[in-house]
């Protein structure tokens, strides 16, 4: 792994009764910028009488860099930037275990010794790795406390087909969907098309099955729109 570089926030003499709370934004996903935007509300409202912040970006290509909270706080955006200046991790080099990089920054931060539960990270990451599980089990293996649902509750509820099947089958009831495979769809296009027009009608949502609610979608008014939007939807 590459040198880390570190630098330390000056968070006054209460430091040590403060929870130091890691916020984790950006990501690989299509939702990228999405989670910027959440992240600059988070960062511009938490509070630091009773947190310690610690912000942590990826980048589009998996790179994770260390944050300057100050400066991303009294910074008028309405997404947050990422600064490269203080790489913590890329996915290009090898590891140094399950979540020792994290810890061995957050102690750096506040100079003090800290278990890993002591430490709560706040994903506020969108889409594919962020919110389907494979951050949370991350987060989960390396024994971090963390805001948010569990590996099994994230990836349930990222995946759409899944979430609906199990809702329904509780008795809630659920919109009538109809789900397509990019294998289906390269063999039976227009015999999908059909079917469903003649089920659900001409007026519907087309999304992703496994992504969030923010890219990918299109609402269709007539037949004619459908493929479009399915074809739509598999890029992501």
């Amino acid at each position: 792994m590459a040198p880390m570089s570190v630098f330390r926030l000056n968070v006054g003499n209460q430091m040590e009764q403060k929870t130091p709370v890691v916020i984790i934004y950006g990501g690989v996903s299509s939702e990228h910028e999405i989670s910027c935007r959440s992240a600059a509300f988070l960062v511009r409202n938490i509070d630091t009488k009773k947190f310690s912040p610690c912000v942590i970006a990826i980048d589009k290509l998996g790179t994770w860099y260390a944050q300057d909270f100050e400066r991303l706080s009294n910074e008028d955006h309405e997404t947050l930037p990422i600064h490269t200046e203080h790489l913590l991790y890329s996915n290009t080099e090898p590891s140094m275990g399950p979540g020792c990089f994290l810890r061995n920054h957050v102690e750096i931060q506040f100079s003090k010794k800290y278990r890993s539960s002591e430490i709560c990270i706040f994903p506020i990451t969108h889409g594919t790795n962020g919110e389907d599980g494979r951050l949370q089990g991350y987060l989960e293996f390396s024994g971090f406390s963390f805001v948010g649902p569990d590996v099994l509750g994230s990836s349930v509820a990222m995946d759409k087909h899944v979430a609906k099947l199990l809702v329904a089958e509780a008795g809630i009831p659920v919109v009538p969907f109809r789900v397509i495979r990019q294998e289906g769809w390269r063999s039976g296009r227009q015999k999908f098309i059909d079917e469903v027009i003649d089920s659900l009608g001409h007026r519907l949502f087309v999304k992703p099955v496994s992504l969030g609610s923010s890219v990918g979608i299109s609402k269709v008014t007539s037949g004619n729109e459908l493929s479009a939007a399915v074809e739509l939807a598999f890029e992501f």
